[in-house]
């Protein structure tokens, strides 16, 4: 948001920033290469949820970009597949181990709800992502934001911040919509920068990045340019409710 509003605030102001943190929503890598530039070069970025606090940070001690970096102390994290074996180099879901300092004992009077957050030894947080062979998390989305395509799991934030690395994108928010050969396609809503305006031949130029730099099965086959994206009070996208408005045009 602070982007949005003001490009070059290290251009436009007197800053004296010593830190700055960010929580809430996967921030990626060209925002955090923005944020040191123009911000501070002290960029925190935590990762975590209500039930378990926050559970990894990446920091100028050990950063990373790209990723969430690493657990914080007291906290043990994994990746784990679907029988709850701990992966490396694969996607599955984030992880924290039951003997945690300060993990949520359940949810009030909701045992069900309470058994679905849990698997063997380790709480899920919700969300995908993968660890490195160096201890690093990568986010790769939150569960509900997953999309299906061609067999392939993808979170959206690995698709949206390469799409922010083209020149001509200020936002991008993506999504999955419906699709009955491959389950779903990749509809990419975006908001330009200004001095672009939309065109054929820009979608056509976006895509063609995209291809360039992930699987072919990952790039949007849809984009929309719009204003504006819908986002919470706290700046986190809605992407459920562009998906609702995709399931109210078909």
């Amino acid at each position: 948001m602070i982007r949005k509003e003001v490009s070059s605030p290290r251009r436009d102001y007197d800053l004296r920033l010593r830190a700055v943190s960010s929580a809430g929503e996967a921030v990626g890598g060209d925002l955090i290469e923005w944020a040191m530039k123009e911000l501070s070069p002290n960029v925190n970025e935590f990762y975590g949820c209500t039930e378990a606090n926050l559970v990894t940070v990446n920091n100028s001690m050990w950063r990373k970009i790209g990723s969430v970096g690493k657990p914080t102390p007291g906290h043990e994290i994994a990746v784990i597949d679907e029988k709850g074996n701990e992966v490396i180099n694969q996607v599955g879901e984030i992880a924290v181990r039951i003997e945690d300092p300060v993990l949520f004992l359940g949810y009030y009077k909701n045992p069900e709800a309470t058994a679905k957050k849990f698997r063997g030894h380790w709480f899920l947080m919700g969300d995908l992502g993968l660890m490195d062979q160096n201890g690093y998390i990568w986010f790769k989305g939150r569960g509900d934001d997953v999309i299906k395509v061609s067999g392939y799991r993808l979170g959206p934030e690995e698709i949206e911040s390469i799409i922010l690395q083209h020149p001509a994108v200020q936002e991008v928010a993506v999504i999955g919509k419906p699709d009955r050969l491959r389950g779903n396609v990749i509809k990419a809503f975006i908001v330009l920068k200004d001095g672009y305006s939309p065109s054929d031949s820009l979608v056509e130029e976006i895509q063609q990045f995209v291809k360039s730099r992930l699987a072919l099965y990952a790039y949007p086959r849809e984009i929309e340019f719009v204003k504006e994206l819908p986002r919470t009070e706290t700046g986190k996208l809605k992407r459920f409710e562009l998906r609702k408005r995709e399931e109210e045009k078909s």
